[in-house]
């Protein structure tokens, strides 16, 4: 089933939010001052998944994020974990490759996100552990952008190698299992309904908030027509 795509709303992002995605002086008072008008027009898809296209690594385009996501695969297995599968995200304005590794309790998931940007790349890792409360705890390379969920602890590691990511969530973990906070094992079959589940809830999150709105088909069809023009 295709997935549904959303937008980001400007309008309703918050001034922190607006900060931290703008990255520049300049970027942050333009797009600060669109709020005032209704939001700065973002255009670029978000896609809510309903299931996950598995593939093979060698089955996808070569590229430099296809080199770095064997590269990543590579970090994590060297940490102790055990690649259970990759799934490739087509996001319109770029092809996505993400893959799901698994430690031996079963209590940390290894996922990484690496994406084809015409020329460019982007790669963002993540190391996860759900608790028996309902409640998760993340460690991750990716810049904070967005409000976390209530439920989320996370704790952003921009630029650490998977090992080290996953050295610094061990510990993250003695620290929250301290607060009572104890992982859920998960066995491998599980994993592929916990991520689509896990990227669910992150779209539906914001779209609750504002922040992340459905785009219409005829936004979907340009969006999908500007990206293949920069392709």
């Amino acid at each position: 089933m295709a997935p549904q795509y959303f937008r980001i709303h400007g309008g309703r992002l918050s001034v922190a939010e607006i900060w931290r995605i703008a990255r520049s002086n300049k970027a942050f008072v333009k797009v600060l001052a669109w709020k005032c008008v209704g939001g700065y027009p973002f255009r670029f898809p978000i896609p809510r998944p309903e299931s996950l296209n598995f593939v093979k690594p060698e089955e996808m385009p070569p590229g430099r994020y296809l080199d770095a996501a064997l590269n990543l695969i590579d970090g994590f297995e060297c940490a102790g974990l055990k690649l259970l599968f990759t799934h490739r995200i087509d996001k319109l304005a770029g092809t996505a490759i993400v893959a799901c590794l698994l430690d031996p309790a079963g209590t940390t998931i290894g996922t990484f996100v690496s994406t084809s940007l015409g020329q460019r790349y982007e790669a963002e890792c993540l190391a996860t552990s759900h608790f028996l409360d309902g409640s998760a705890g993340i460690t991750t390379t990716s810049r904070k952008l967005f409000k976390p969920q209530p439920h989320h602890r996370v704790e952003y590691r921009v630029k650490r190698s998977p090992a080290a990511l996953v050295g610094r969530h061990r510990q993250n973990l003695e620290r929250w299992e301290r607060d009572g906070k104890f992982p859920r094992k998960f066995a491998p079959a599980e994993l592929p309904k916990v991520l689509v589940e896990a990227q669910q809830r992150h779209i539906d999150f914001h779209a609750a908030r504002g922040v992340f709105v459905p785009m219409t088909e005829e936004e979907v069809q340009l969006a999908a027509a500007l990206a293949k023009n920069r392709a």
